[in-house]
């Protein structure tokens, strides 16, 4: 997905500072997961608001993926810059850190495709993300 989002912006706007969209990779690799018995080895962000709440899991789950969704509205950056559409990325940017911060910790269950059994929750969140970058870049 980064690296779709990142040469579609480069094809849109010939600029090679998209490549800061690329971070967006490391961020979705950082994970959110929150101690509990399903998980027993939490992310390090997880981790962190878990222990700042004392062990309040739905502060802490909503305050880590807060966290995500800026970090990856940050990587899209290099659009406003180069465009100077800064209240459409604004705007993104707040639907990418809501949508983050009220979907990607609930379970939605689980679909097929392809003999593969995929998460919902998941499927929403990618979809989400690339909507609004794709918004960003467009406008």
């Amino acid at each position: 997905m980064p690296i779709s989002i990142t040469g579609f912006a480069f094809w849109i706007t010939e600029s090679i500072f998209t490549l800061t969209i690329m971070s967006m990779s490391v961020i979705l690799g950082l994970g959110y997961g929150i101690p509990d018995a399903t998980d027993p080895k939490p992310s390090t962000i997880g981790l962190f608001f878990f222990k700042l709440y004392n062990g309040n899991i739905w502060l802490a789950n909503i305050s880590t993926r807060i966290l995500i969704g800026k970090l990856l509205a940050l990587s899209l950056i290099s659009i406003p810059i180069i465009k100077h559409n800064w209240i459409t990325y604004g705007l993104c940017s707040f639907g990418i850190i809501l949508s983050y911060a009220i979907i990607s910790w609930r379970d939605l269950g689980t679909y097929y495709l392809f003999g593969r059994q995929l998460s919902w929750t998941e499927t929403i969140i990618y979809l989400l993300l690339t909507l609004f970058s794709i918004i960003i870049i467009l406008k």
